[in-house]
């Protein structure tokens, strides 16, 4: 009897969640769960990417939406579609996807293997741990993709569903979490979490207690302890259920190892290890105090030896190893200083950084991982390559901070993936191969329309939002990071032009945050070049802000009028075209089109378009200049 009341009960709880989930659904409550939302362009349906996906994994008010990517929802012929999953390094963090390593390596695949089509399609969310990654993966592969990148593992300890995050400290199976992943997102649930929320509002500002970077203030993951024991076994599970979803749809999967700076980048926490001695504390901290003074004198030989006596005697605190490092490196042993890199931040208990342990499991994975003939698995050791190209370490040339590139080395890591995939068994599928084609990072950076303004914006953003900010007192060295971004900055400042220097000025002002997003950025750009009339620079920063957006009738508009002003006239046609396939109610339309006309000498035709204008705008931003246009093509012809 027991057991049938419960089950009755849980039947009825599944019932009202059902249709809970239905009528909150039909009314449009809760984001759209999908990776993707169909929409019709003409005759035309495209996939965008659900704005609004952060939702999933975060509190509304602490989203920040993904990249802006669509493409065709019907596979064109030749085409290769690749899906990329992650967080904020595979999205391009602090750039933005314009520069991510995804871009890029659509860019070196169309010229080194340029007999297929390419979509690579950014799919990255910022701040996820692999259990989040895992749902988006299921997720996208439901978009006919040819092949999955994996680039996932720095947000294990801290990011969302992280080991160390609300969610896994109150559950510690992996099931658990998995199913309270599932339960939080039940529209109902929502609702609930929502209206308690509500009684109890988060504090403003980016230093909120319990969000971003300052919940690593006091929870340590050291490596000795059973959290990230824990932590990598979940990270397995995770990969393994990934590259099993895959091989059971057909997908291929390209699989990556993480990079991050060990070099220029102390580390964010240290402790004493598990087995520490407490009674060698004191002899202990005599060699480190001589050890920082030692160093301080800038006296290596010295130094070097007061940090190996600390390491000695604990060789998991992780600031003494990056120390030590240093020395070495000061001395000329640059592969001893390299070994001390990679433990320090190994051992580094803020763990921030995918650790070496987590590299070794996606080798592992992939190394013993049966395929069944169903699909084939790529790995790509970015960790591997890295250290083949930078044997001393990639530092603050490479990396903005701990684990985000520069646009450089997203460009290096496009290419790095594109080398692997020429030897892969995905090879013949993408060949012939011309590797020779293959151009400088500097090149493809370019190429994606990456400007001055974009890297200045972008280490402000880091040096602002990030290392002014962190609560992290063992990173010795941050200070000495900030610096170094600041005076690169002050390197770029002069290749600014007035306008993009207005711009830049404006961004400590800036609440909104627009000015750090690249489109926003580069159409503010443009709306600035056309009112100075130089038609060649707006020209520029209209396509590049049209590549960053999904389809707009704005756009179109803005492209075709810039267009007609340099007297490219069949560009701009076509343009308004598009406009109208995009939007046919989209009342500028009219007005350049009148325009284009009228540059056509096509008198009837422009009338019949500025009236159309004014008809269905009759106060809007082009009515004044319709009517003085009909005004002087009603006067008579000389």
């Amino acid at each position: 009897m027991k057991l049938a009341l419960m089950a009755g009960g849980l039947l009825v709880l599944a019932l009202v969640l059902v249709v809970a989930e239905v009528v909150l659904g039909l009314a449009g409550y809760g984001p759209p769960r999908r990776l993707f939302l169909k929409r019709t362009i003409g005759n035309e349906q495209i996939y965008q990417l659900n704005r609004d996906i952060s939702e999933l994994f975060f509190p509304k008010w602490a989203t920040k939406p993904p990249s802006y990517q669509w493409f065709p929802a019907k596979k064109a012929p030749g085409t290769y579609r690749i899906l990329a999953t992650g967080a904020s390094s595979t999205l391009g963090d602090p750039f933005g996807p314009q520069t991510a390593f995804p871009a890029m390596l659509g860019e070196v695949l169309r010229d080194v293997a340029p007999s297929r089509q390419y979509e690579v399609i950014n799919c990255a969310v910022i701040a996820i741990s692999s259990l989040d990654v895992l749902l988006i993966h299921k997720e996208a592969l439901g978009y006919s993709p040819d092949a999955i990148l994996i680039y996932t593992g720095h947000n294990e300890a801290y990011g969302a569903d992280g080991i160390d995050t609300p969610v896994q400290r109150s559950f510690s199976s992996r099931g658990a979490a998995k199913f309270w992943l599932w339960l939080r997102n039940v529209r109902l649930v929502r609702l609930a979490r929502e209206a308690l929320g509500r009684l109890s509002p988060p504090k403003s500002g980016a230093e909120t207690e319990g969000f971003g970077m300052w919940t690593m203030r006091d929870r340590d993951v050291p490596a000795c302890g059973e959290k990230h024991a824990r932590m990598l076994a979940f990270f397995r599970a995770n990969l393994v259920e990934m590259l099993s979803a895959a091989r059971d749809q057909g997908v291929d999967v390209i699989l990556c190892t993480l990079v991050s700076n060990v070099r220029d980048q102390s580390p964010l926490g240290s402790a004493h290890g598990c087995d520490f001695d407490p009674a060698q504390a004191a002899a202990w901290q005599a060699a480190f105090s001589r050890g920082q003074a030692r160093m301080d004198a800038g006296d290596w030989p010295a130094a070097a030896a007061a940090w190996t006596e600390c390491r000695d005697l604990d060789p998991e605190y992780a600031e003494v190893r990056h120390r030590l490092g240093r020395c070495l490196d000061a001395l000329g042993d640059s592969s001893a200083a390299f070994a001390e890199y990679l433990a320090a931040r190994d051992h580094d208990p803020v763990h921030f950084r995918a650790c070496s342990a987590q590299n070794e499991i996606i080798r592992e994975v992939a190394r013993t991982w049966d395929p069944q003939g169903r699909h084939r698995l790529v790995l790509v050791d970015l960790e591997r390559r890295l250290g083949e190209d930078f044997p001393r370490g990639a530092g603050r040339s490479f990396f903005t901070e701990h684990v985000h590139p520069y646009p450089t080395g997203h460009a290096w890591m496009g290419q790095a993936i594109a080398r692997e995939l020429a030897q892969s068994p995905l090879a013949p599928t993408l060949g012939p191969w011309e590797l020779g084609r293959l151009a400088p990072p500097e090149a493809y950076v370019e190429r994606v329309g990456m400007s001055a303004l974009d890297l200045a914006a972008g280490l402000y953003l880091t040096d602002l939002h990030k290392l002014a900010k962190w609560p992290f007192p063992n990173c010795y060295d941050n200070d000495e990071a900030r610096t170094h971004i600041q005076a690169r900055i002050r390197d770029i400042a002069p290749q600014l032009d007035p306008s993009e220097m207005k711009l830049f000025q404006a961004i400590p002002t800036d609440r909104t945050g627009d000015m750090f997003d690249f489109g926003k950025r580069h159409y503010y750009l443009f709306t600035e070049y056309r009112a100075q009339r130089r038609g060649p620079e707006a020209l520029r920063e209209i396509m590049l802000a049209q590549r960053y957006w999904w389809p707009e009738a704005f756009i179109e508009v803005d492209l075709a009028q810039i267009l007609i002003g340099i007297r490219r006239l069949d560009e701009a046609e076509q343009h308004i075209q598009r406009a109208r396939t995009l939007n046919p109610q989209f009342p500028p339309i009219h007005f350049v089109a009148g325009a284009l006309h009228h540059s056509r000498g096509e008198v009837d035709a422009a009338r019949r378009e500025f009236q159309a204008y004014l008809q269905a705008e009759p106060r809007g931003s082009y009515a004044a200049a319709s009517t003085a246009a009909l005004r002087m093509l009603s006067q008579p012809q000389r």
